[in-house]
């Protein structure tokens, strides 16, 4: 059984990017059905005028998702795609039933939902919490506190004037999005989800601001629809894994903070959780233990990268726009090489990275690593305690 809280699916905000890689991986072949835009590279413009331009032919790093480039998708025709796939295998769907805690009967487990105004329960071996940021799942089974969150909104915006529709673009620094950055994912030449992520900050002023400022995109534009969410940017929960149950996605914390990518990560979760609970019920042993080959094999392919992504938003977040400037300018230049930049996000393997800026700019390599190392030694003291 799945429950939806929302009547609907694809409420929550997205940017709706998705790279090829994702699809490879998880074994989704890419069809018009969802596929809206295809991207061919990046523009991530820095808060003085240096602007990095990444393609996706310049990236030659083998283990990069987006080797070839990306996809910007219609998330709620992806959504249905894999509905569809779920019902046909037998899946039980409630679209509009939130799940609102949790009892024991006996020595079984009991689900309480509310679905069209009626209080439900249903007994359940395994349960899978991929239910946001809010999750019911973390605090009430698990017993977990409120995660780190970034403010975002997004507006999807109608008669814009995207001269280069096979570019995303990023803008980043305190000018354009404080602790956070602005996006613009275009789906043709005159629409595109326009979004922006923030900490400590209005992110309808930044971005209401934006959209004045970019007359050259935005002189005739008209806002179609507007969405905002918390997105979770702290790392992974310190528990994803109890007796019988599992969390999964923004619930998990699940989420590169670095860049807020959780698409490719949220289905990954979902994909071998979902395996191992079936076997785990197969096999009558839904233990913590047991289930715990989830957490394993998840951190085996993500744990590092959320754990670097982690770190690099502590130390990023000290830069000021200056210095954010100085950083992407190395890049764009190729003192730093870009594959080995695309790596810190995306391998994570940060030592090439590490080599180039040292080489380019020992100075402003130590200045920015200081305050990294620091943060590296307060999250190892903080997990000691």
């Amino acid at each position: 059984m799945l429950l939806e809280a929302e009547e609907k699916l694809a409420v929550k905000p997205c940017g709706e990017g998705l790279l090829k890689g994702v699809l490879d991986e998880l074994g989704i072949k890419a069809s018009d059905e969802f596929v809206e835009n295809e991207a061919r590279g990046a523009y991530i413009f820095g808060p003085q005028k240096t602007v990095l331009e990444a393609r996706a032919e310049h990236i030659t790093y083998e283990k990069f998702r987006g080797r070839g480039g990306g996809y910007i998708i219609n998330k709620e025709a992806f959504l249905s795609l894999l509905m569809r796939e779920a019902l046909e295998a037998g899946a039980d769907i409630r679209l509009g039933a939130k799940a609102i805690g949790f009892e024991m009967k006996g020595t079984r487990k009991v689900l309480v939902f509310r679905e069209k105004g009626h209080e439900e329960r249903i007994t359940y071996d395994v349960v899978l919490g991929c239910d946001g940021y809010k999750s019911i799942t973390a605090r009430k089974l698990f017993g977990l506190k409120p995660q780190e969150v970034v403010s975002c909104l997004q507006y999807v915006v109608e008669n814009c004037h995207v001269d280069e529709v096979d570019m995303v673009r990023a803008y980043v620094g305190r000018r354009w999005a404080p602790l956070g950055y602005l996006w613009v994912f275009p789906k043709s030449d005159e629409l595109a989800n326009v979004g922006i992520g923030v900490r400590g900050a209005s992110a309808k002023e930044y971005l209401d601001k934006f959209i004045r400022e970019k007359r050259e995109l935005f002189g005739r534009a008209r806002i179609a629809s507007v969405g905002a969410a918390l997105v979770p940017i702290g790392g992974q929960r310190e528990r994803i894994v109890m007796d019988g149950a599992m969390l999964c996605g923004d619930a998990a914390g699940q989420v590169v903070p670095i860049t807020g990518e959780g698409i490719h990560l949220a289905m990954t979760a979902g994909l071998i959780a979902g395996e191992v609970a079936a076997k785990a019920v197969e096999e009558g042993d839904t233990s913590a233990k047991r289930l715990s080959e989830y957490e394993r094999r998840f951190n085996e392919r993500w744990g590092g990268t959320i754990e670097l992504g982690l770190l690099a938003r502590l130390a990023f977040e000290k830069l000021p726009d200056e210095k954010i400037d100085k950083f992407l300018s190395l890049v764009a230049s190729g003192s730093i090489d870009l594959n080995h930049a695309v790596q810190v996000i995306d391998g994570p393997d940060i030592g090439p990275f590490i080599r180039d800026f040292l080489r380019a700019d020992p100075d402003f390599c130590l200045e920015v690593f200081g305050s990294f190392l620091e943060e590296v030694m307060e999250n190892a003291g903080r997990k000691d305690a």
